[in-house]
C-alpha cells in the first residue's frame, strides 16, 4: 500500500493505492466543532442526502441508477467524535476492470452529485423527501427510550459530562427536529459545504490522476483551507456523582463512569486498551471472573474504554437488590487492577489478542481506511507501529495507568424488582 497526501485549496486528499481489492472506497468527512442542535439537523441531512439528489429527486429513480452502476452502495451519517462533529459520506464501487471502461468516472459523479447537488428549489430542500425523513427520524427518536441500555449510558454522559459536547444527546433532540423546516435546513447544509474542514479519504487501485481534475471540480470552489480541529474533549472533573432512576424494566443498568488522569499519548493509544481488556472487555477479564461468575451478580457486566475522552464505563445488567454488593466488588476488580492483579501469562494473552486484531485490519478496506482516520485525526499509529508498540507494553505500565483511574459517577436506572 503506498498512502500520499494532498492539500488542495478546498479538501485534502488522503489516497491509499492497492491492488488488493477488487472496489474502490472513498469517505468524505466534513468535520466542525460540535453544537448541540446541529446534532440533530445533520443527522436529519444525512438521511435525505442518502436517498435522493438534483439528479434522481425520487427514491425509486435514486435506487435504480445505483443498481445500474454494478450495485453501488452509497450513503451518510453524521456522528460526535470529541469536539468534533462529522459528517461522513461513504462510497464503495465495483472497479471498471472488472465492470466496463468508464464506470470508475460515473460512479464518483453519481456520488458526488449526490453530495454537491442535492435535490433543492428556491433554497429549501424537496418537501416530499424531507417530510419523509423528518418522520422516519421522529419515528427513531419517539422510541430511543425504549432500549434501557441505551438510555442508561445516555444518562451516564450527562451527569459526568457535566453540560460539555461529552453530555450532548448523540442520537437527537426531538424538539430541535419538530421545529426543524426544509429552508432552515438547506442553511445547515449551505454552511456544512462552505465552513466545514474536508479530508476525502480513498483505498483501491486508482490514481490521483484520474481523481483530482473530478474533485476539483466539485470542491475547489470552497473557500480556503480551514483549520484543524482537536477531537480531544477534556471534561471537568469533581466529587464522585451518585444517582438512581427508576425503571419500568425488571433489570436494572447499572453504570460506573471513571476518568483517567495525565495519560501520555502510548498510555492512552497502547496501555488503555490492555489495561480494558484485562480489567473487563472480555469473558476471561477480572470483572467477567469476580461480579458474574463467582458471585452470581449480574446478567452482563463489560468495561469499555474511550480514548477520545480519557475515560473508562464499566455497563451491568443486575438486579436492584444487588445494587450494593456490585458497586463494592467493582470497585475491588479496579483496586486489584491498581495492585497488579494478574498473570504475566494473561498479559500475553491480551497483546496476542490485539496483534491478531491489528494484522486482521488489512483483510478489510473499511478498516483500513478507518486506521488512516485514526491516524490523521487522533494521531494514532498506522499498522506496524500499533503492532510494534502494543508488543513493548508491560505489567508496569499497565499498573501505572490503573493508578489513576478515578471514579466519577455512579449511575443506576432502577428495576422495578425492587418493589415486589
Amino acid at each position: 500500500m503506498n498512502y500520499t497526501k494532498t492539500e488542495k485549496n478546498g479538501y485534502t486528499l488522503h489516497l491509499i493505492q492497492t491492488d488488493k481489492f477488487k472496489t474502490i472506497t472513498l469517505r468524505a468527512n466534513f468535520r466542525t466543532l460540535v453544537r448541540e442542535d446541529l446534532i440533530t439537523k445533520r443527522e436529519l441531512l444525512a438521511g435525505i442526502l442518502s436517498v435522493s439528489s438534483k439528479k434522481y429527486p425520487k427514491r425509486r429513480e435514486f435506487v435504480m441508477r445505483k443498481e445500474e452502476l454494478y450495485q453501488l452502495g452509497c450513503g451518510a451519517t453524521s456522528y460526535t467524535s470529541g469536539n468534533a462533529l462529522v459528517f461522513m459520506a461513504d462510497l464503495k464501487f465495483i472497479h471498471e476492470k472488472y465492470t466496463e471502461k468508464g464506470m470508475n468516472k460515473e460512479s464518483l459523479e453519481f456520488f458526488l452529485d449526490t453530495l454537491m447537488q442535492p435535490d433543492i428549489d428556491d433554497q429549501k430542500f424537496n418537501s416530499g423527501v424531507f417530510t419523509l425523513e423528518k418522520r422516519n427520524y421522529l419515528e427513531f427518536l419517539e422510541g430511543k427510550n425504549d432500549d434501557p441500555n441505551r438510555y442508561a449510558s445516555w444518562k451516564l454522559d450527562t451527569l459526568r459530562g457535566r453540560k460539555t459536547p461529552l453530555s450532548f444527546d448523540r442520537s437527537g433532540d426531538m424538539d430541535t427536529l419538530i421545529s426543524l423546516n426544509e429552508k432552515e435546513l438547506y442553511q445547515v447544509y449551505k454552511e456544512m459545504i462552505e465552513n466545514d474542514k474536508l479530508d476525502i479519504f480513498v483505498i483501491g487501485d486508482i490514481t490521483k490522476e484520474e481523481l483530482e481534475p473530478l474533485f476539483d471540480a466539485y470542491f475547489l470552489k470552497r473557500t480556503s483551507v480551514k483549520e484543524e480541529i482537536n477531537h480531544f474533549l477534556a471534561y471537568p472533573k469533581g466529587e464522585a456523582i451518585v444517582e438512581k432512576e427508576a425503571s419500568p424494566f425488571k433489570q436494572s443498568k447499572l453504570k460506573m463512569g471513571y476518568f483517567i488522569e495525565n495519560m501520555t499519548s502510548f498510555e492512552r493509544n497502547y496501555v488503555l486498551r490492555v489495561y480494558n481488556f484485562l480489567l473487563g472487555s472480555s469473558s476471561d477479564s477480572l470483572l467477567f471472573k469476580t461480579v458474574r461468575e463467582e458471585n452470581s451478580l449480574c446478567y452482563d457486566i463489560h468495561s469499555t474504554c474511550a480514548p477520545l475522552y480519557d475515560m473508562l464505563t464499566v455497563s451491568a445488567g443486575i438486579e436492584a437488590k444487588d445494587y450494593e454488593k456490585t458497586v463494592s466488588l467493582i470497585q475491588e476488580s479496579i483496586q486489584k487492577m491498581r495492585e497488579g492483579d494478574f498473570s504475566h501469562e494473561e498479559l500475553e494473552k491480551v497483546k496476542l489478542n490485539y496483534k491478531t486484531s491489528y494484522e486482521e485490519t488489512v483483510d478489510s478496506d473499511g478498516s483500513i481506511l478507518s486506521l488512516y482516520e485514526s491516524h490523521v485525526y487522533l494521531h494514532s499509529g498506522l499498522l506496524e507501529e500499533r503492532i510494534e508498540a502494543i508488543s513493548t507494553v508491560t505489567k508496569d505500565m499497565v499498573v501505572a495507568l490503573a493508578q489513576k483511574v478515578k471514579l466519577d459517577v455512579i449511575y443506576l436506572l432502577e428495576g422495578n424488582d425492587a418493589n415486589e
